[in-house]
């Protein structure tokens, strides 16, 4: 409604212009001086839409299966282990606007990283959330904080079709097999 307001009054300031424009074209035309008028106006009309989580990209189906057992947060922190080609844990739970960090530890034998999958739900983009690659016997940390609720999909990208899991990001205040979970 606003902004049909201040289109109306654009509309008007511009009728004015027009008719104060005709009116020096007839004043000039019997020698008296003539004024200009000048206005500037500008609208800008904003939309905000809140983002919302795209589809995830699919789990290859050479990766390892999510489990059933859930890892919650403990003092805003998440043990991410890995482990040869997989995650030791793959089914991580936070709450939205929490944040949480990432401990990364490779306890295997090859580099890993942890890579998850920004709110486009596609590997490879610009808002991915990404580790360093991680060398064996060294950890990696990542903050994160989820403002939008929704399951994300994470991996390791130098293991892409056999590392994966979840993170799972509940509305503030609700408890898994609540809704909102």
């Amino acid at each position: 409604m606003p902004f049909l307001i201040l289109v109306g009054g654009l509309l008007a300031v511009a009728a004015l212009l027009a008719f104060v424009a005709c009116e020096d074209e007839e004043k000039e035309e019997g020698g008296t001086p003539t004024a200009t008028a000048t206005a500037t106006a500008t609208a800008t009309a904003t939309a905000t839409v809140a983002p919302t989580l795209s589809p995830q990209a699919e789990r290859p189906a050479t990766a390892q299966e999510v489990q059933e057992q859930q890892v919650e947060a403990s003092d805003g922190a998440i043990e991410v282990e890995t482990q040869d080609f997989q995650f030791v844990s793959n089914h991580l739970r936070v709450d939205e606007d929490e944040a949480v960090t990432f401990n990364a530890t490779n306890n295997g034998s090859v580099q890993h990283t942890f890579t998850i999958a920004g709110v486009d739900g596609q590997f490879d983009t610009e808002d991915d959330l990404t580790t360093d690659e991680i060398n064996p016997g060294d950890e990696f940390s990542l903050e994160v904080t989820f403002d939008i609720p929704g399951t994300y999909v994470f991996r390791c990208d130098v293991h892409p079709t056999q590392m994966w899991g979840e993170v799972r990001v509940s509305e503030a205040g609700s408890a898994p097999g609540t809704p909102g979970y």
